[in-house]
């Protein structure tokens, strides 16, 4: 989980200003503006119009999104927001070598519904997650999979960037940080600290595991705190066991947002390795409490 403390600018008359609201996309989101009141009330809106606009593309929980609409072959073409994602899941699908997978979601169904699947179930899903998912006539995606898709662990953090975008495009906003249950989106020439919460402690006051300093930038992090464990291994069909908690930052809230849960599925050496070929920084926990952070990670890291 990320804690974001925006400080106030006393030499001039913008300073920073922060909304919250609860229930956003079945979560908190925090936004923060520097920015002179009236322009920050615009930025507000935007970002809210923003969101709520590509969560009737993205939600799997509203029967009416696109992608769920899409899923269930009731449209053929589709928007280029939605496009876009799709193409975006099959590259980090490819370069994770299937770290990540859209349709991991049917291997937490399978252990709901069993602790200690059969064999052959295991199988016949890990079977169903190496085949195509979809494949692409032109620009128009087909679903060639029974299995239901979620891209929240993409589609969060880049609902994140475009709501940060909208209302950094508002006249007068000198700096916006959108932070969507712990995806979060900065841009503005002021850095902002953010403090990063152990996965060991739900106390809301608990010290913090670690504090960086970003600009220009997305975070996020993912683990077995906040929701329990819920992260799974596609390319097992298996509960992920040795990592706790991951935290990435990369240059957008979306590379941050997939990272964090591909970090999460791979051993802490291999998930260092893939940072060092991004270029993004990253801070793994283990269940054993070992952290393991590389070199760009350190370089953003305050004094607690």
């Amino acid at each position: 989980m990320l804690r974001s403390f925006p400080g106030f600018l006393s030499q001039n008359r913008f300073r920073w200003r922060r909304i919250r609201y609860e229930g956003v996309l079945g979560t908190a989101l925090e936004l923060h503006f520097l920015a002179e009141p009236q322009a920050a009330r615009e930025a507000e809106r935007r970002a809210l119009a923003e969101i709520e606009r590509l969560e009737g593309l993205y939600s799997r929980y509203r029967p009416d999104s696109e992608l769920n609409r899409w899923q269930e072959g009731l449209t053929e073409a589709v928007s280029p927001d939605l496009a876009e994602l799709l193409r975006e899941a099959e590259r980090w699908q490819e370069h994770t070598a299937g770290a990540f997978n859209p349709g991991v979601e049917a291997v937490q169904r399978l252990y709901r519904q069993n602790p200690d699947p059969p064999e052959e179930q295991r199988e016949a899903l890990l079977k169903a997650l190496g085949a195509p998912l979809w494949t692409w006539k032109g620009e128009t995606p087909h679903k060639r999979t029974p299995l239901e898709l979620n891209f929240n662990a993409l589609a969060k953090g880049r609902i994140a960037d475009l709501a940060c975008a909208a209302a950094m495009g508002v006249e007068g906003v000198q700096g916006a940080c959108v932070n969507l249950g712990g995806d979060l989106s900065h841009r503005g020439p002021q850095g902002m600290p953010v403090a990063i919460t152990s996965p060991f402690s739900s106390a809301d006051n608990a010290p913090a595991l670690a504090q960086i300093r970003i600009r220009n930038q997305g975070v996020a992090t993912s683990g077995h705190t906040q929701r329990g464990p819920h992260l799974f291994d596609p390319r097992r069909a298996q509960p992920v066991q040795g990592v706790a908690q991951a935290t990435v930052v990369a240059g957008d809230a979306a590379t941050a947002d997939v990272l964090a849960t591909v970090f999460c599925v791979l051993d802490p050496q291999e998930s260092l390795r893939l940072a060092e070929q991004l270029g993004v920084a990253g801070l793994i926990v283990s269940r054993s409490g070992a952290l393991h952070s590389n070199p760009q990670f350190q370089a953003l890291e305050e004094a607690l």
